[in-house]
């Protein structure tokens, strides 16, 4: 049974109802008495999960939990803005699958969007900056179809920020026993917050589906989702206000994180007198620890695979790169840094002290110990939080890594992206270093920021490959494919696009289809696999859509493998998305800028060498670029333009050596790089000492 607002809602200055009726929908002006509530308030903190099921039932009601969906200005004016984060089509997605939800269970839903019909409606600021958008009878106010509204649900028009203009709207949903309000859509910083907070202060439960939101501004975003989180509301996924998550706890405790700090604090001050615990002691460790992980191998590898689906012969070279990791990092210890400056005068350098090291599902082993081995070396404690898809690989290698530590210098936390805030948040962190996602890094970015402790942030790539004409099409090819599609594309550095001159792209084309072709796709533990399942089915299924979304814009979609792979044998190992590749002649395409982090390659053409490097450079991320050419000066030009941290020649975009420092630039990075010479800048404090006789 729908909620049945009309009648309820007196039409305020700004803000009015429309109910749709069919394909049509109508202004209805009412008036009615002004109702005044007292304020039912709700402690977010305490907002239990297993209470809020929107499964299995007939009306959405249970004993706790009576929701709305507010869809708030998700209109193509806004959702068309560029920079755009997440992009339009991630956004649109969780809100759609929200919608489906709600409908389905015939639960109320109102779509909240932004309408012009006389300029002299704008805000202020707008009318000072000459914006006119989201005027009612254009294209840009119109909603994407997927978000359309349906019969019987309700349209409110604004013209400010928050959907709660006056009391009105607040008293009609107390009246009709909507406790909950769910807020998805643009932008978080602005039109969701307002809504929120008025929300809250009209007595309202309020949860905003994170991965439903979006906002030009990310770091202004972030900052308003790590104020309201907690206080005014709480932030989940989509699925997980859908009820369909299998763990329904939200709340994460803090006492093991101060558990953990604390023992390790307790280790570092106890192990700084001991002369036991020195730098050459710390160096023979990483040594002794190296050829525990080789000996380890086969097993470590098995694990990897048993959890991530990565394939084993990626696995197997996952173990031989953290052993290098491990060697090289000792290696740069014993390298004498020149200090003596004058006569009294000298540089030292002293660790940070106890490092939140924060790691990922993909690379579970290496990054990890390419993190955390160098912290240790360099005198510092660690606290280690890895993603929970590699928290089985962490707890087997933990005793692996301590054999030789002082009792607790290095503890483990799990949990998920709360936990790991909370150990940035935490006073006894020194240092914060993290390997993930953007937004990850961009929220323990502003919580390090908050403490003026100092940051280290990995956070992929979106990497392109030149290939030029003159150079080995087909040697080209082959590199990029597996670079593209090597451990199903869910790595950093893995070759996400191919930026090809038009003189040589049909030829390529032909070259990397084959080549596609050629790569074995199936049972991760059979060492001739190269492209195994995804980490998950949720996130085969937003690869999915991106490349869905790709077709349906029109994009030249290929895959080679599709009429070879049978779906229902690949279901027994995983989760698996078909290798694609995409032809995108529009540089602003989703497709292009954002990464997909699955088996995607995204093929570009460009006139010439100058064209390549501005479409190689048109993308936020600067992880890793590479140029296929056989001239010298082809090769300097590239060098000299490309925006990336790591650059190559005659080979993909995918691996690193572990003895370089790796690190990005752009969204693809903050802070200082790590590994090799990098990781003393990071792991400890240059400082200037003077002595006098």
């Amino acid at each position: 049974m729908r909620l049945d607002l009309v009648g309820l809602l007196p039409c305020c200055s700004s803000l009015r109802w429309r109910e749709v009726e069919g394909p049509r929908s109508e202004d209805r002006k009412r008036d009615c008495r002004c109702l005044t509530l007292l304020p039912q308030k709700h402690d977010p903190s305490t907002f239990d999960l297993s209470t809020f099921r929107l499964a299995g039932e007939a009306q959405v009601r249970t004993d706790r939990v009576n929701p709305a969906l507010l869809l708030i200005d998700l209109q193509e004016d806004f959702l068309s803005a560029a920079g755009l984060t997440p992009a339009r089509g991630e956004v649109v997605r969780g809100a759609a699958r929200l919608l489906r939800a709600f409908r389905a269970r015939g639960a109320p839903v109102m779509h909240v969007r932004t309408t012009i019909d006389d300029p002299g409606d704008r805000m202020p600021h707008w009318k000072a900056s000459g914006r006119n958008a989201c005027v009612a009878g254009t294209p840009g106010h119109d909603a994407p179809a997927a978000l359309s509204v349906a019969p019987g649900e309700r349209i409110i028009d604004k013209t400010h920020f928050s959907s709660f203009q006056g009391p009105n709207l607040a008293a009609a949903l107390h009246e009709s026993q909507v406790d909950t309000v769910v807020l998805a859509g643009v932008h978080t910083h602005g039109c969701v917050r307002a809504t929120a907070l008025d929300a809250y202060e009209a007595g309202f439960r309020v949860l905003i589906a994170a991965d439903a939101v979006a906002s030009y501004d990310p770091q202004h975003a972030e900052m308003t989702r790590q104020y309201l989180d907690g206080r005014a509301c709480r932030f989940m996924s989509a699925d997980a206000i859908n009820g369909r998550i299998e763990d329904r706890k939200i709340d994460v405790g803090t006492s093991d994180v101060d558990d953990a700090v604390a023992m390790a604090r307790k280790a570092l001050t106890a192990s700084k007198p001991s002369k036991a615990w020195n730098h050459d002691r710390r160096t023979a460790w990483s040594d002794a620890l190296a050829d525990r992980i080789e000996r380890a191998g086969d097993e470590l590898a098995d694990l990897i695979v048993d959890r991530t689906g990565k394939p084993v012969c990626d696995a197997q070279g996952e173990v031989r790169f953290a052993v290098d990791l491990v060697r090289r990092a000792g290696d740069w210890a014993r390298r004498d840094e020149a200090s003596d400056l004058e006569a009294g005068c000298r540089i030292d350098r002293a660790p940070l002290g106890v490092v939140a090291v924060i790691t990922p599902w993909n690379n579970p082993l290496a990054i990890a110990l390419g993190k955390i081995v160098p912290a240790i070396i360099y005198g510092n404690a660690v606290v280690w939080k890895p993603a929970p898809a590699g928290a089985g690989i962490a707890d087997r290698a933990a005793p692996i890594v301590t054999t030789g530590l002082p009792d607790d210098l290095l503890r483990i936390v799990h949990g998920d992206h709360r936990s790991g805030e909370a150990l940035a948040a935490h006073p006894g962190v020194d240092g914060v270093t993290i390997t993930g996602s953007m937004q990850a890094g961009l929220a323990l970015q502003l919580i390090a920021g908050r403490r003026f402790v100092p940051f280290q942030g990995e956070l992929g790539g979106n990497n392109a490959a030149v290939v030029m004409p003159g150079a080995d099409l087909d040697h080209a090819a082959k590199l990029i494919a597996h670079g593209a599609f090597g451990s199903a594309g869910q790595r950093c550095t893995a070759n996400r696009r191919a930026i090809v001159h038009a003189e040589c792209v049909d030829g390529f084309m032909e070259h990397v289809c084959e080549a596609t072709r050629s790569m074995r796709v199936g049972d991760p533990h059979d060492p001739r696999t190269q492209v195994g399942p995804v980490i998950s089915e949720a996130a085969g299924a937003r690869i999915d859509d991106a490349i869905t979304r790709a077709r349906d814009d029109g994009l030249t979609v290929l895959t080679p493998h599709a009429a070879d792979l049978d779906p229902t044998q690949l279901s027994e190992y995983g989760h698996f998305v078909v290798p694609a590749i995409i032809r995108a002649d529009d540089p602003t395409h989703e497709i292009v800028r954002t990464e997909t982090f699955g088996p995607v390659l995204v093929v570009q053409v460009a006139r010439d060498l100058d064209h390549a490097i501005e479409l190689c450079n048109g993308v936020p991320q600067g992880l890793a670029s590479a140029i296929f050419t056989n001239c010298d000066e082809q090769w300097r030009t590239f060098m000299a333009g490309a925006a990336s941290g790591l650059v190559k020649r005659n080979q993909s975009t995918a691996g690193a050596d572990a003895s370089a420092p790796f690190g990005g630039w752009g969204t693809s990075g903050i802070g200082p790089a790590e590994h090799g010479p990098a990781d003393v800048e990071f792991y400890t404090r240059r400082r200037a000492v003077y002595e006098s006789p």
